[in-house]
């Protein structure tokens, strides 16, 4: 989520709304947000009572921290509460929703969005695009996570002779301007792939990266905090300063000449002989956000004015992290203005086009810092799409102009009770690490196929409404060409037989016996056939205003035992947010996560033995349970 920023220059501005006076945390909180915060500002707005611009303030801290649940609850409520026409409410809103996979309410938003907005360039672009499905790009395989370590963030690569060198931040957190800041704001540096070392060129404590070299290796632009800013803003921009390599090491040649304190630039894409740049920068005169920017060295040290790029390639939003690929004569760089699948998404400018790349390269994070090795058909990006971390770490792939596809997956979508053949069901197929590679929509007959590559696993999702969706894992291996993989939905229950809280003996005992929900296969989401019997919780809570309710939440056994960990504790926390939002005395509902550690029903893996359980018995184990702790 994707979450905005990264050394991404994004400009933050606070309105104190007239006529409201904002508490001593909410101040508190905004001054956290100036410094990029999050968490301490997230710390102050929850302990107050906030005017309409500290709302939105929390809104914003959570969705650049990645909370999309909280975030999604608290742009709710801000524009219920306030019934404003903040275009930027509507925006955020409607990316979050996205994200969250509720694409018919992120289409509301943006209509509206649009209904306000009608020159705004993201409206164009998704105008455009809303109605043309991101197709899987099939030409970009193997995608590997190269950077391994989950603490920390590893971004931003750039090819340096044989190697690549990245940027790297040694402890938890990182005073940069990316969705998942942390409090213990330490500094970047720069690492090389293969030594591992961290080199120095700056003796005073700043951020250092991303770079970018000339072919030959010889010439650097760096990206560095500005060394003279002194606003009272506390807000550090960014420069580029320039590096030549000589005998005694990398050593500084000078400044870009456009560096200023009053805004940033940053982001550096040299070309091949260094004579041009591409760069990032929030100067006046833009469309907003940040844009991309050319300038050419027309002799040593002296560059022509910067060039917007124009509104064929930056909006309203944030264009970031480009990079030009010259046997190709195509730029390549990441935005959130642009129509995406959620997060940063990397695009590729094509004459007068802008493409997204698509799955696999992008997901509902960020992807980000995307470079390419033309001749040998290879190269980097960066995302946070690792749900467990949401840490930035460096993926590598593989480019195939004529790909050739050996295996296919084909199946059905039928219903548990009566082997119904459903249509329009949305089916997804994700690889290992959940990441969508291709969607389908399934015929009259039920059928969906995809394109697969062998000795790959995947898992299958099929959703529709008015059921609950069903899932299936597949690994594609062997010498057969077509792969059957079916998916099961079973319909929701009508209104005679829907689960609800059952009360027992409440008048003499006091005793309650609430029912669980369920949750999809890899998600933490409220689903729709749970909302009934959370609303039932919730008025039972508010009928009795001294009850108290503790959930327990699990996930079934597939998965490792820390992931699932993880993802029974996200159930827990979207549990207890939901009925929080709406009761009095929200501490009166508290639960944890318990991961894959007590099923109901036997269904258990061990080790690499997969279970072989239905997936109706699998559901059974993905829940939240309900107890009473006190009337």
């Amino acid at each position: 989520m994707k979450h905005l920023s990264a050394i991404i220059l994004v400009c933050t501005h606070f309105f104190t709304l007239y006529g409201q006076t904002p508490s001593t945390f909410e101040k508190k909180g905004d001054a956290s947000m100036f410094t990029y915060d999050y968490e301490k500002a997230i710390t102050y707005y929850a302990a107050s009572d906030l005017t309409e611009n500290g709302l939105r303030n929390y809104a914003l801290a959570l969705l650049k921290t990645n909370q999309l649940l909280d975030a999604e609850a608290k742009y709710a409520l801000l524009i219920t509460t306030y019934n404003n026409q903040h275009s930027d409410d509507y925006y955020n809103y409607a990316r979050i929703l996205r994200t969250n996979g509720k694409q018919q309410e992120f289409r509301e938003w943006m209509d509206k969005f649009a209904e306000n907005n009608p020159n705004d360039l993201r409206v164009l672009s998704y105008q455009t695009n809303k109605d043309n499905p991101i197709l899987p790009n099939d030409h970009f395989q193997n995608i590997v996570q190269q950077t391994k370590n989950t603490t920390v963030h590893e971004f931003g690569a750039a090819f340096l002779g044989n190697d690549y060198v990245y940027v790297i931040n040694k402890k938890a957190g990182f005073l940069v301007k990316r969705s998942d800041n942390r409090t213990q704001q330490t500094y970047l540096t720069l690492a090389s792939l293969t030594n591992m070392k961290t080199a120095t060129f700056s003796k005073n404590k700043h951020n250092i990266g991303p770079a970018s070299f000339n072919k030959e290796g010889t010439f650097m632009a760096l990206t560095l905090n500005h060394r003279k800013d002194k606003h009272a803003d506390k807000v550090v921009e960014l420069q580029i300063i320039f590096y030549a390599l000589t005998a005694k090491g990398w050593t500084n040649a000078g400044e870009f000449p456009y560096n200023n304190a009053d805004y940033s630039v940053g982001h550096p894409a040299l070309s091949e002989n260094g004579n041009t740049m591409y760069f990032v920068s929030d100067m006046a005169g833009g469309f907003g956000g940040t844009d991309i920017y050319v300038t050419y060295q027309t002799a040593k040290n002296t560059w022509s004015k910067p060039l917007n790029l124009g509104n064929k390639i930056n909006t309203e939003g944030n264009e970031v992290f480009p990079f030009f690929d010259e046997q190709n004569k195509q730029l390549y760089f990441s935005s959130n203005g642009h129509f995406g699948l959620g997060g940063l998404d990397v695009f590729c400018a094509i004459d007068d086009e802008v493409r997204n790349l698509s799955m696999p390269i992008n997901s509902k994070f960020d992807d980000f810092t995307f470079i390419i090795d033309s001749e040998k058909n290879t190269g980097y990006f960066s995302s946070n799409r690792n749900e467990v971390y949401l840490t930035d770490a460096i993926y590598s792939f593989d480019k195939h102009d004529s790909l050739e596809i050996l295996k296919r997956i084909e199946g059905l979508a039928t219903t548990t009770t009566n082997n119904e053949l459903l249509e329009n069901v949305l089916v997804q197929l994700m690889g290992e690490d959940s990441v969508v590679l291709q969607t389908a929509t399934t015929t009259k007959n039920g059928k969906y196929t995809f394109s697969a590559i062998r000795e790959n696993s995947y898992w299958l999702k099929g959703t529709k409404d008015n059921y609950v969706s069903g899932t299936n894992t597949i690994k594609v291996s062997g010498v057969d060409s077509v792969f059957n993989c079916d998916v099961f939905l079973f319909q929701t229950l009508n209104e005679a037989t829907a689960v609800k809280v059952e009360i027992i003996r409440f008048d003499k005992s006091d005793s309650l016996q609430l029912l669980p929900i369920y949750f999809d296969f890899n998600d933490f989401s409220i689903r729709a056939d749970a909302v009934e019997n959370l609303d039932n919780i919730i008025a039972l809570m508010n009928k009795y205003p001294k009850l108290e309710i503790q959930l327990k939440s699990y996930t079934d056994c597939r998965g490792t035992r820390v992931y699932n960990q993880y993802l029974s504790e996200k159930r827990a926390e979207s549990s207890v947010a939901y009925i929080q939002a709406k009761i009095n005395n929200p501490s009166r509902i508290s639960g944890n996560g318990y991961g894959e550690n007590s099923t109901v029903n036997g269904c258990v893996c061990e080790d690499d033995v997969k279970s072989t359980c239905s997936e109706l018995a699998h559901q059974k184990n993905r829940r939240t349970a309900f107890f009473v702790i006190d009337k």
